[in-house]
């Protein structure tokens, strides 16, 4: 994103560029919303910065607000918000969307399904351009959202997040090759494989191997973490409740990566 001068309201350096990270997969289930809650935790801490997570579900189901605890409005109420004039669309939105404790927000894409027909690609661009003046973006995109590709447009990189599975790296490879007859720079793509270590994956060589065919590396192997679902039970973050943990130590190659960002 281009730089932008912000207040001490976000905590920014003036002129500090904005990042717009998307985390998205070939299919569901793969730990990408909990690869992105943790990693823009840890962005959020460690840069100071403020992190909006926008939660592009289509099926509307809003379960990262209980782990965060809040209660945001969503892209579909700011759409009515904004209506047909985005005039002042930046100072409209200003403070409408609560921060946690963490400096981390939440924007969900709507309350209910037959919210999103109100949705234009166009309104939400619109949108999530002016928040990212003040925020960092962090764009969590189920793989079956039709607004996936449009996604890869606003990124200025994605972590492409699988399991080490075959039937996961060949939709990849399906789902890369329209990617690229999109026109769409694969060098944006961070792949990520998590519960790397579990009983029966692939061995990273295999893995790799696989990648290297599409002139891709894997960026980081996230080893199986016992804590991730007993945390999510008890609205616990991995990242804030235990820093020495495997998965952890993991992350913060995710994080180096990301501070790569010009």
């Amino acid at each position: 994103m281009a730089d932008v001068t912000t207040g001490t309201e976000t905590g920014r350096l003036a002129k500090e560029p904005s990042r717009v990270l998307v985390f998205t997969g070939p299919k569901e289930g793969v730990g990408k919303s909990t690869l992105c809650l943790n990693l823009a935790l840890a962005w959020a801490g460690s840069q100071n910065r403020k992190v909006i997570i926008v939660h592009m579900d289509p099926l509307c189901r809003n379960d990262l607000s209980y782990l965060l605890g809040v209660n945001p409005p969503t892209l579909a109420s700011m759409a009515q918000l904004v209506g047909d004039n985005p005039t002042g669309l930046g100072k409209l939105l200003k403070g409408r969307i609560p921060m946690t404790q963490w400096g981390v927000g939440l924007l969900p894409l709507a309350s209910k399904r037959s919210e999103i027909l109100s949705l234009s690609p166009q309104l939400v661009v619109q949108i999530l351009g002016s928040l990212a003046e003040p925020y960092d973006l962090f764009l969590d995109v189920d793989p079956f959202f039709p607004m996936q590709i449009f996604s890869f447009d606003l990124a200025d990189l994605i972590f492409w997040t699988c399991l080490p599975q075959r039937a996961h790296f060949e939709a990849t490879y399906n789902m890369f090759q329209e990617i690229k007859a999109l026109h769409f720079p694969l060098e944006k793509f961070e792949v990520i494989v998590n519960a790397a270590n579990l009983p029966g994956a692939l061995a990273p060589k295999e893995v790799d191997r696989f990648f290297s065919a599409m002139q891709k590396k894997v960026l980081a192997y996230m080893p199986w973490e016992d804590l991730l679902p007993e945390y999510a039970n008890t609205q616990k973050i991995l990242v804030v409740e235990n820093l020495q943990s495997e998965w952890v130590k993991t992350l913060r190659i995710i994080l180096g990566r990301t501070m790569e960002l010009k």
